[in-house]
């Protein structure tokens, strides 16, 4: 089966894993194609496969770091016996939200004069599990398109609609970014809390 295109062709398929996928501009996946084969699109879907797996292991490392924040902070207000229900009636509530942990963690480290790392590791550290719970927040709430051969990642920051190009080079740089956070948490809790740190 063979596809036209023109200039109002969008092609929209709910994937195997039941998210919203939009084919735009398929023209520039070929100019010289004035028409494209199921082979084509496959290809396409593939690719979005591929990405939504990314996807979920991306938000999987945040949560890593988001549940290690959890830890820290449960250790910090509670004794042993009283952690559990702490996480479970505080930190696990919608409430509590990874930027709330955030700014708790800040306020922590700044308050209790952390010897473990230096403060410029401090604010590297709090930089850098900001960066991740933004990266998860985009690809949480933003939308996969595929415009030509590029998967773009589209979400809204300040205010405004923002596209990304998601790529072989945008995975590498967020797995780099994955493994200094983990380090340097590792380093400020004396690596306590190891346990599921696997990216």
């Amino acid at each position: 089966m063979r596809h036209r295109i023109n200039k109002e062709f969008k092609l929209k398929f709910k994937s195997n894993l039941g998210d919203d996928f939009r084919l735009e501009k398929p023209e520039e996946l070929d100019k010289k194609k004035w028409c494209y084969t199921e082979k084509d699109l496959d290809e396409v879907m593939k690719k979005h496969s591929l990405i939504l797996e990314m996807r979920g292991r991306i938000i999987g490392a945040c949560l890593t770091i988001e549940r290690r924040l959890e830890s820290y902070i449960a250790d910090v207000f509670c004794t042993k016996n009283k952690k559990l229900l702490f996480k479970e009636l505080i930190l696990e509530k919608e409430f509590c939200t990874f930027m709330n942990k955030w700014k708790i963690l800040r306020e922590l480290t700044h308050i209790l004069n952390i010897k473990s790392i230096s403060e410029k590791e401090r604010k590297e550290l709090l930089t850098l599990i900001k960066g991740m719970m933004e990266t998860r927040d985009r690809f949480a709430h933003g939308r996969l398109i595929f415009s030509g051969k590029n998967p773009n990642l589209c979400f809204q920051s300040g205010g405004k609609k923002v596209s990304m190009i998601i790529d072989q080079n945008f995975f590498q740089k967020f797995e780099i970014k994955f493994r200094k956070t983990i380090h340097l948490f590792d380093k400020f809790t004396k690596s306590k809390y190891l346990k599921g740190s696997v990216y």
